[in-house]
């Protein structure tokens, strides 16, 4: 496709990000966000660009979908779908950001055309606990969020986790984190999770993130690499990851490099990002970032590459928590 066509084409997918909040993307705001990327590469960044988000964003449609099949997929509620939503009640005190709100309002929705029932009664519940959100990156948020039931949570907590994009490293920390805390309480949970997304971050071969096979013979990236203190580990192999993202290895290795050289020199020229800010986006260890591709219809995760949400002309402007 022509330049033309690749950022009508981008501008198109990614039209309802943040509708109403923002101004609409547009075409014009997609070529002038390609521009920082080198000259020779922006066709083919915007051409794979174009391939990922058809995969990896999530358009409110796509919410409202898995939040109906949520309610009454079998498999998960069993096949009186009615009294296990009946007998449950719905966690709403996130304690930073929109998102669950949102959430819960798809659910509420999907709720009372399939029962009858809404996601903000009050409930018993008996132990059974539902947790919604959009997506779940490093797990901290819902750790956060958690932790502070649990003085008052009963004996045994059934923890069901909603939530569309689901990080594996994110959910296995989350999991044993709560876990422990719930057991150092005197008390057990167990956790259900339930995802559209289930993505790969703890294998370097198989991952759905952005992680770079090598560094470049960049200045700023070299200089940020070289402020490590820690060995940087490197993705082996030309995989295009669980969930193919990437539609070749070749092409990944060319957004993986475009994406880390233009976020190592915003982040060598912006005064505002917070230490944890890395080129591909925030990351507590010491990496080239959590390297997150999943942007929602609702907002854009710091976890995502710094190219997306930060610079003087972002991708997808962010609403901070």
């Amino acid at each position: 496709m022509s330049r033309v066509q690749l950022v009508n084409s981008l501008a198109t997918r990614i039209g309802d990000y943040r509708a109403g909040d923002i101004a609409p993307i547009d075409a014009a705001h997609v070529d002038r966000w390609v521009s920082q990327f080198t000259q020779d590469e922006q066709l083919r960044v915007l051409a794979e660009l174009d391939h990922i988000l058809s995969k990896s964003y999530v358009r409110r449609s796509d919410f409202e979908a898995f939040a109906l099949d949520a309610v009454t997929n079998a498999d998960l509620v069993g096949d009186d779908s009615c009294a296990f939503w009946a007998a449950a009640r719905f966690f709403n005190q996130q304690l930073r950001g929109q998102s669950q709100g949102i959430m819960l309002d798809l659910f509420d929705a999907a709720l009372k055309q399939e029962c009858g029932l809404s996601a903000y009664s009050d409930t018993d519940g008996e132990g059974r606990l539902v947790y919604v959100d959009d997506a779940v990156y490093t797990g901290m948020h819902v750790i956060n969020d958690l932790t502070p039931i649990i003085a008052a949570a009963p004996k045994h907590t059934d923890l069901f986790m909603f939530v569309y994009a689901l990080h594996n490293q994110g959910a296995q920390y989350a999991t044993q984190q709560l876990t422990s805390r719930f057991r150092a309480a005197g008390k057990t949970v167990n956790f259900k999770w339930w995802c559209q997304l289930d993505l790969e971050n703890s294998l370097a071969s198989t991952s759905d993130v952005l992680w770079p096979s090598s560094v470049p013979e960049h200045q700023e990236t070299k200089d940020y690499a070289a402020s490590l203190s820690h060995r940087l580990i490197l993705r082996p192999g030309d995989g295009v990851g669980k969930n193919n993202f990437f539609s070749s290895g070749a092409r990944r290795h060319l957004i993986e490099q475009e994406f880390l050289m233009a976020g190592s020199v915003i982040r060598s020229q912006s005064q505002h990002l917070k230490q944890y800010a890395r080129p591909l986006g925030n990351r507590i260890m010491e990496s080239f970032g959590f390297g997150a591709l999943v942007v929602t219809f609702r907002n854009c995760a710091n976890n995502c590459p710094l190219v997306f949400w930060a610079g003087n002309h972002p991708l997808f402007e962010r609403d901070n928590n």
